[in-house]
């Protein structure tokens, strides 16, 4: 990619065997260029990323074959060549081979003008690949948001115990054209959630705020994707609770997508320990749930359902006090 004056250019990378094409790689160059905090990407982001379209007239329209940048030949090669052995240097001698990567070049400008930084490449590993069964979408789960997660799990089983089911948001964006669902950050439950071994309720506190500092923060790419939950030492299926929440698909937020990602993260004990103690995956499940019956942001209620009996049950956030000290009938759904 060549910026609008041929005075900067892209390079997408994208090896044989890494879970991200080219589109993915780009979208993860816009992420990287507006959340960075030295701002050292901003002029990448008014030439590439803009979060509001251009106003300056330019001619002629873009079309599939017309120009869309001015600059003189000599511009346009010197970018193209550094572009060029750059990637030829990436495939030769490659640090990953599935490392998906940029990279970003600059044009030298006069000697009396801010210098441009030189040329930079950013990396990025190999995401965690769940499939959708119901939809035939890829859910792509970047190292990151997985992080986040298994840092709940564990802290959940310090301190509240072992089989506490745990949650939190997504944030991310589903790509209909391409059938991906990109996870791009998970969050830990609000602080008024309902957590127990049998049932998970996210909760609102914080979580409309949250979201807009992140979309705006990433100029509207990244925003609220869905919600995840646990079920430790169980496989990751949705329980009748899950299935039934689906329909109506209550959603931490007023402005609720008519569609949202329900990822639960699971598996029997040997597997559930060792995403614990190592970072190898869980078992997950993951459906893109539409749906079905009026939207409505339900408030979090004060207690588990009637349904699952008394129950133990401990508050979101980084409270570690439990409420209604009664032991959790062994039940076979789970929530």
């Amino acid at each position: 990619m060549i910026g609008h004056h041929a005075t900067r250019g892209l390079a997408a990378l994208s090896p044989r065997g890494a879970t991200g094409g080219a589109a993915d790689v780009l979208r993860r160059t816009a992420l990287a260029a507006h959340t960075d905090a030295t701002h050292v990407f901003d002029e990448l982001i008014e030439d590439f990323f803009p979060t509001q379209p251009p106003t300056e007239l330019f001619q002629p329209e873009p079309g599939c074959s017309d120009t869309t940048f001015t600059g003189s030949a000599a511009d346009v090669t010197a970018l193209a060549g550094q572009l060029v052995a750059g990637i030829l240097h990436a495939l030769a001698d490659p640090a990953d081979p599935r490392t998906m990567a940029t990279l970003i070049v600059r044009i030298p400008v006069g000697p009396t003008a801010a210098q441009p930084a030189g040329p930079r490449w950013l990396t990025w590993p190999d995401d965690t690949l769940v499939t959708d069964e119901a939809t035939g979408y890829d859910v792509r789960i970047t190292p990151a948001a997985l992080a986040e997660m298994r840092a709940e799990a564990r802290r959940g089983a310090r301190v509240r115990g072992p089989r506490v089911e745990t949650g939190g948001t997504l944030l991310g964006v589903v790509d209909d054209a391409t059938g991906v669902v990109f996870v791009d950050e998970a969050t830990g439950p609000p602080p008024d959630s309902l957590l127990t071994e049998a049932y998970f309720r996210h909760g609102l506190d914080g979580v409309s705020n949250h979201l807009a500092a992140r979309r705006e923060a990433t100029g509207n790419l990244s925003r609220f994707l869905g919600m995840w939950h646990t079920h430790p030492h169980t496989a990751a299926q949705p329980s009748a609770t899950d299935r039934a929440a689906m329909t109506s698909l209550t959603l931490p937020l007023d402005d609720a997508p008519a569609r949202a990602l329900v990822l639960t993260a699971g598996g029997p004990g040997p597997v559930w320990h060792k995403w614990l103690a190592t970072g190898d995956g869980p078992d997950f499940y993951a459906h893109l749930a539409a749906r079905t019956a009026p939207a409505a942001t339900e408030p979090p209620a004060s207690e588990a359902p009637a349904h699952l009996g008394p129950v133990t049950w401990w508050p979101g956030g980084y409270a570690i006090r439990l409420h209604r000290p009664v032991p959790v009938p062994r039940k076979g759904s789970r929530s």
